[in-house]
């Protein structure tokens, strides 16, 4: 008999963010190698992926995107609709895995498992985040320490990708389990030293003038420490800063000549800008 897991996370992987992309790749593997049976729920913001097994069927929940438009926090809020969505799947699920505590969907995830009695895993990626504004650090902080306390410590497994991260949380929050760390894993198989490495006119003409190449691969997000590499990038012209990804803080907006912005690399292509580059930021 197989076993079925409820997926839960804020976005699907066409989102292109790193915890949406782990969230595929587990999924992936639990289904093609582990035999399981997967529900993926996310907010309907993005297209859906393409690119998944049959067995990972996709609901997409209802939601408001506003926040990440306007202020560049990543908080879908979903609709009643959805959460009814959601609260069938948790239902019909041998386990839940959120990614996160504290994203809208994952806590009423997390609420849902708890009445249904189905075991809830979790694995936490971020701590706290520098955001400029105080008011978002102390909410973020907040909510840390409330919200992410409680769905921390009634979980059955929680799993952090990062020493650090495991550190802030053991600090405040008494867990039914030994906490794991499991760091992301890099397919080693596309992302080697070795290969070829990504032409770009404008890498070319920086290497010909002795110029060091910086990169930065991810979403453009402040937690992502956009505001202060977009400082760096201005104190130091004599080095290029290349920036692979998209998001609302996208770098192309800054007008600075030592700026290169790739949209859409991904697997391969990204990994050959990886090579092109003496520094990873």
């Amino acid at each position: 008999m197989k076993r079925h897991l409820a997926l839960v996370t804020h976005y699907f992987s066409t989102h292109r963010g790193g915890v949406e992309q782990v969230a595929a790749e587990l999924a992936s593997r639990l289904v093609d190698t582990h035999g399981w049976t997967v529900t993926w729920v996310a907010s309907d913001v993005d297209t859906l992926p393409n690119r998944l097994p049959e067995t990972v069927h996709l609901v997409p929940a209802q939601a408001w995107n506003g926040i990440e438009r306007n202020i560049g926090v990543p908080w879908p809020v979903w609709s009643l609709g959805a959460l009814r969505q959601l609260w069938i799947v948790i239902g019909q699920a041998d386990v839940v895995h959120l990614h996160d505590a504290l994203y809208f969907g994952n806590a009423f995830a997390w609420l849902f498992a708890r009445l249904r009695s189905v075991p809830v895993i979790v694995t936490q990626h971020v701590g706290s985040v520098p955001y400029r504004s105080s008011f978002l650090r102390a909410a973020h902080a907040l909510a840390n320490r409330t919200l992410g306390r409680l769905v921390l410590s009634a979980a059955h497994q929680v799993v952090f990708i990062s020493p650090a991260v495991r550190q802030e949380f053991e600090r405040f929050c008494q867990f039914r389990a030994p906490p794991v760390y499991c760091p992301n894993g890099v397919d080693t198989a596309i992302f080697t030293p070795d290969g070829a490495i990504a032409y770009d006119p404008v890498i070319a003409n920086a290497r010909r003038a002795g110029m060091r190449v910086f990169l930065f691969a991810g979403r453009f997000v402040e937690k992502k420490g956009l505001n202060v590499l977009r400082e760096l990038a201005t104190a130091f012209p004599g080095d290029l800063w290349v920036f692979a990804g998209r998001g609302p803080l996208d770098p192309a907006q800054w007008a600075l000549p030592n700026v290169l912005v790739v949209h859409g690399a991904t697997g391969a292509e990204l990994a050959r800008y990886y090579r092109a580059a003496d520094l990873l930021m």
